[in-house]
């Protein structure tokens, strides 16, 4: 997630509420975009709703990790070309010429 031009204070704020919520995994940035990453079960709505006691909606850029995750497994996979199978024996070997078998009269 993302705090949008939230002072020093209020964001020391909104960090301890999140160490509430789940375990913080990283933080860096500024005044302008302080980003934060929090591991734990816990909905986007959620988070916003304990946020919104001390900053406004639009100051929140929530992103998941599963969501990305789901966007980056929709990306095709590279194919793999594979090997041409070898021919069977029986393909390897020419059939062997037919007889004909007349019968003369």
């Amino acid at each position: 997630m993302a705090l949008l031009n939230v002072g020093d204070k209020d964001r020391g704020l909104l960090v301890e509420e999140l160490e509430q919520l789940g375990d913080i995994q990283s933080q860096s940035g500024d005044e302008k975009r302080y980003e934060v990453t929090l591991k734990g079960g816990v909905s986007a709505d959620d988070i916003e709703a304990v946020m919104c006691f001390i900053i406004e909606p639009k100051q929140i850029e929530i992103t998941t990790v599963a969501a990305e995750e789901a966007a980056s497994a929709a990306e095709p996979a590279t194919p793999v070309p594979s090997a041409p199978a070898e021919p069977s024996a029986a393909e390897a070997k020419p059939a062997a010429p037919v007889a004909e078998n007349s019968t003369r009269q």
